[in-house]
């Protein structure tokens, strides 16, 4: 949760991954700052990960 580290590698203003964030918690419905959802999308991600 480091965003300017993020946005430099993502090459985008740290505005901008702010802003994309906050419509991805919309869109799911959550917040990444939560801890149970982090964990649960790391999970998610390491299971697509495997097929």
């Amino acid at each position: 949760m480091h965003i300017t580290q993020s946005a430099g590698k993502l090459s985008v203003h740290k505005n901008t991954l702010l802003q994309r964030i906050a419509r991805i918690e919309y869109i799911l419905g959550v917040s990444l700052k939560d801890a149970d959802t982090k964990n649960h999308l790391y999970t998610l991600f390491k299971v697509l990960n495997l097929f």
